[in-house]
This record gives structure tokens, sequence and C-alpha cells, in this order.
């Protein structure tokens, strides 16, 4: 056989082992679901295709620099490649009871949800999803008064975390209601990723216990719904260089805390998301921002609550701009704040005083 002829061969039979990877990437996408994972040796089966075909690739750029005289030196590359993609289509015939098995580490549940629409929605899904994918943020805080869609919201994010992405190989969903346990949380969390309590430990051991557990299993998310107040992560069992999501339920009173408050100038921070931002916050009577690096361009014009009436900013190392444009004057009733307030609410990050409106 020539040697034109053993490229040929070789270029038959890769095309025929490439069809065939498709197809098992096919049943792949269909078998891949959640508490799954791709088999050991199918997983080295489509690294191995993927190498052979680079190293094809090479083959075919050093046998076109080649002379007409020098390219059967080649020939043995050309064979020994040929019976590598030989083993692998054989290979793949011995694949049986399908591609994937159950994952152990993996740890999630989908929830029942309803499909959600409107461009403001679908805007603030995709800005919580960002925020998941960057590994320079640890805590997002979803919040807004009852009935907006947090929770929809975020059982759409718990869903599509399980099913789009393997970056996380916990994600866990906590309701916490409105009296906080640090006990109760600590319990349930550890319930969900199989650590059991004998009763006698202390929150300190407990907390151990959850850590150890969570730093062993790989990253996670954490959904803590309905949070009504400060939670310390730490004291429950997980640090802060992971991921936590805390919603907080309501909005009559809002604590906002450890956190950055970075709104760009077009959307600011209430009323990015409200279709009806003055409706939906004419009942926030006191806002308390706590230990937050950064904060800048929370209200809109349109959006300083009515009844706004406490507004506390302490331990705060920046805040840049309060109002994302300056109210010249009060109307409908909504506060007119100068620029004097804001140069009173400025000073507050450094003294840690307290500013009633």
């Amino acid at each position: 056989m020539s040697f034109d002829q053993h490229m040929k061969d070789l270029k038959r039979k890769l095309k025929e082992l490439n069809g065939t990877k498709k197809d098992t990437e096919s049943i792949m996408r269909t078998e891949l679901q959640p508490r799954k994972k791709l088999k050991a040796e199918v997983q080295i089966w489509l690294e191995n295709v993927e190498r052979l075909n680079g190293e094809v690739q090479d083959l075919d750029d050093r046998i076109g620099e080649s002379s007409a005289l020098t390219r059967g030196f080649h020939t043995e590359d050309v064979s020994k490649i040929t019976k590598e993609v030989e083993e692998l289509i054989i290979q793949h015939g011995k694949f049986h009871g399908g591609l994937v098995v159950d994952n152990p580490q993996w740890i999630g549940q989908v929830l029942s949800t309803i499909s959600l629409s409107g461009e403001a929605v679908k805007a603030c899904v995709k800005e919580i999803w960002q925020c998941l994918m960057d590994d320079g943020v640890r805590k997002i805080g979803v919040w807004g008064m009852g009935g907006v869609g947090k929770t929809s919201i975020m059982k759409v994010i718990n869903n599509q975390l399980l099913k789009e992405t393997g970056k996380f190989e916990i994600v866990i969903w906590i309701t916490v209601s409105k009296e906080v346990s640090i006990v109760k949380l600590q319990k349930d969390i550890a319930s969900r990723i199989g650590v059991e309590f004998s009763g006698d430990e202390d929150e300190t051991t407990r907390a151990g216990m959850i850590f150890e557990t969570l730093s062993q299993k790989g990253r996670f998310v954490m959904i803590l719904d309905d949070l009504w107040e400060k939670v310390s992560l730490e004291r429950i069992g997980i640090l802060d260089r992971r991921y936590q999501i805390m919603l907080p339920r309501g909005i009559k009173g809002l604590r906002i805390w450890d956190c950055n408050v970075d709104c760009i100038e077009e959307y600011p921070l209430f009323s990015r998301f409200i279709l009806s931002s003055i409706g939906s916050f004419s009942y926030l009577k006191f806002l308390h921002m706590y230990d937050c690096g950064n904060m800048r361009k929370l209200f809109s014009p349109d959006c300083v609550p009515l009844n706004l009436q406490e507004f506390r900013v302490i331990r705060c190392e920046q805040v840049e701009e309060i109002i994302a444009s300056e109210v010249e004057e009060s109307r409908n009733g909504y506060h007119g704040i100068s620029s004097s307030t804001i140069k009173d609410i400025e000073v507050v990050f450094s003294t840690g005083i307290e500013v009633h409106l």
C-alpha cells in the first residue's frame, strides 16, 4: 500500500471515529442529568479522540512541509495513529449500561417553580447568574417587597445551577423563616450534606463538622430563603471563600451588610428590577447599611422612599453618591434630598454615627 493510501485509510477511519464521538456526545447530553456524572472510561475515551485529532492535524502539517522524497519517512507515524484510531473504535463498542453513573458528590434538589416572564425579571436572573459565575463574588443579596417574585427567581437559579453548570458540586436550599436560629440552620444544612449530629455537640463543633464536610465535597452554592436579619456564616460553619446567596424577605425595614452596592448610573439599586419603583418601595421606613465596602447610586431620583424615616450608614468604607441624580425639589410627596443632605451622609461612614431623615 502506498503512502497516500495509508493516509486516506487513516482519514477514513478518523472520520468514522469522529462520527461515533458526535453520536456519543448527543446521547451524553440526554443522560447527563442532575445527580449523574460521566463514566471515567467515557471521559478518557473522549479525551483520547480529541488527542488523536490533534495528532493527525500535526501530522498533516508535517507532511505538507515535506518533499516528495521525504514524505515516506512519516509512514510509521501514520500506521501508529491508524492503529490507535482502530482501538478507540473497538473500545467504544464496549461501553455497556449507558455513559453515566450516579454522582455521590452531587448534592441538590430540583424545585417546582412557575415560568417567569418580563424583561425586568429576565435581567435580574441574568445578573444573578453572572455573579455566580464570577469567582470574585462571594455573597449575593436579593431583596424586594413580598410578592415581587424573589423566591421564584431563586428557584429558577437553583434549577439552572443543577442543570447547566458543573462549576458547583453542591446546591443547598434552606428556608430560614423570621426567627433565625443558628442551631436550626446548622441542623438543616447538615441534613442536606449528610452530616449527622449526635446531639451532644456545641455550636463550634457543629460548625467544624459542617465546614469539614463542605471542604471535602467541593464548591457550593447556598441559598437562604426568607432571611430577615444578619446571620454569622462563620458560626454556622461557612467561610467567606465560597458563594452564599441571601434573600431578605420584606422591605418595611431593610438591613444590608458586608457587601458592595455599586450600581451603574442607568440602573440605580432601588429601581432596576421593579416595574413600579415608587409603589414597591413606598413602605420602606428604615434602611441600614453595615460594613459595606462601597456604595454608590443607591436611589434613582423617582425612587427615594416616600416614608423613609431612618437611614444608617455604619462602618462603610466608601460612599460616593447616594442618589444617581440630585432631586431639586419635592414632588408628589417624594423626599427632596439636597446636596447638603448627601454631604451629611458621606460623613457618616467615617464617623459611624446615625443619620435620621
